[in-house]
């Protein structure tokens, strides 16, 4: 999802984190053989996965966020280009 305010995304990521109970996800392959998937809350689209490897890890990504979902915290680095030096 984009929003076009932080403090919207924010919000967002707050309600994901104390509703995440409510979230489902649904699993695919891309064209080039990766896996993905794609997560709803509410019934309407939130996030899209990475690509992964295996259908395993997707799984093993899935079950990552249902158990630390509403303990993570926020990483903001929309003020800094240079987020992963060389």
């Amino acid at each position: 999802m984009k929003y076009e305010l932080k403090f919207e995304g924010e919000e967002a990521i707050d309600y994901f984190k104390s509703n995440i109970g409510l979230a489902t996800f649904e699993k695919h392959k891309s064209a080039g053989g990766k896996y993905f998937f794609k997560l709803f809350l509410d019934g309407a689209p939130f996030a899209l996965s990475r690509k992964y490897t295996t259908e395993l890890r997707v799984q093993k990504g899935i079950d990552e966020i249902m158990k630390y979902a509403s303990v993570s915290e926020i990483l903001d680095f929309s003020d800094n280009d240079l987020v992963f030096f060389d």
